[in-house]
């Protein structure tokens, strides 16, 4: 019998075809520190940073590994960038710069072009953002040992003023420099979750919030 006849009668397919996204952190020089997003287009979107630039791969289901790259901010000493889609399938990133401040920027063709930068947070480093189901967008970011975030809600033209996350009684959250991430959570809509690890603390905790990342509970 021929190999390729072999090959064909005695190998089955394969029990599943789910795509599998590998996030891969490196380091060195040129270290590259992933956030990926997979939208529910089918888009799949990484941003890194390196040599203080911020690139931009994206691709859909018809073209692995990637469909192009682009350069959202070529300044030099931009850092931790994190993407999100709202909605309507505009891409949002924020980073931060040596300066002190974190930034946003938008695009609206997947990637390929952005807005020029906006100041999100002043005096931010390590910021975070998410979506709700509902449209709202809450970017946060570290702050001299505070959580500062901002809210926009869907229709709205402006983010809200800069608020620090507080506990249920009114306190602060101090927590450790950039170890946190919010998201809403999917069993309840309009409760948001913060992923984190308090000052003097060793083990990360939950906590969850019902007033737009304004007061949080921990679990």
């Amino acid at each position: 019998m021929a190999d390729w006849q072999f090959a064909r009668n005695t190998l089955t397919a394969p029990k599943s075809r789910q795509r599998v996204r590998l996030a891969v952190t490196t380091t060195g020089p040129q270290a590259r520190n992933p956030w990926n997003l997979e939208d529910r287009f089918g888009g799949y979107t990484t941003t890194w940073s390196e040599r203080g630039n911020i690139f931009i791969h994206h691709a859909t289901r018809a073209t692995p590994p990637y469909e192009f790259m682009s350069i959202a901010d070529s300044s030099g000493d931009a850092v931790d960038p994190r993407i999100a889609m709202d909605p309507r399938g505009v891409l949002h990133l924020t980073y931060a710069r040596s300066t002190g401040d974190a930034y946003r920027r938008e695009s609206w063709d997947e990637g390929k072009t952005w807005t020029e930068e906006e100041v999100a947070i002043t005096g931010g480093s390590h910021p975070t953002q998410a979506f709700g189901i509902d449209g709202t967008h809450i970017v946060a970011a570290y702050v001299a040992g505070n959580i500062v975030a901002t809210e926009r809600a869907a229709g709205d033209t402006a983010p809200s003023a800069p608020f620090t996350f507080e506990d249920d009684a009114a306190a602060v959250l101090v927590v450790e420099d950039d170890t946190f991430h919010i998201q809403e959570g999917r069993e309840s809509p309009g409760r948001w979750l913060l992923t984190v690890v308090i000052d003097g603390e060793t083990a990360t905790s939950d906590w969850g919030s019902n007033d737009g990342g304004r007061t949080w509970t921990r679990f």
